[in-house]
């Protein structure tokens, strides 16, 4: 996985993100609840995607799944249970 990858994915997130802002700073959403749903179950998608590729490239790059853990504010145990494939 390279760092092109991750700037691709976070990207999308961030237009996902710009999307659902723009929705949800006039009333529209309330007209097209939908449409909301949508956005934001894409938006958690791509955000668990970036997520878990982020925690591969550190992990191919060397960190520990102790260090994983402590960046992500959470277990070892947890992000190896998770992330390990």
């Amino acid at each position: 996985m390279h760092s092109s990858h991750l700037k691709r994915r976070s990207q999308t997130a961030a237009n996902l993100m710009w999307e659902v802002q723009k929705l949800v700073s006039t009333d529209d959403w309330l007209n097209t609840p939908e449409r909301a749903f949508t956005l934001l179950r894409r938006l958690d998608e791509e955000l668990r995607e970036l997520r878990r590729d982020v925690v591969d490239e550190l992990h191919a790059d060397g960190a520990t799944w102790d260090e994983i853990g402590v960046a992500m504010g959470t277990s070892r145990q947890y992000a190896w249970q998770t992330y390990s494939h």
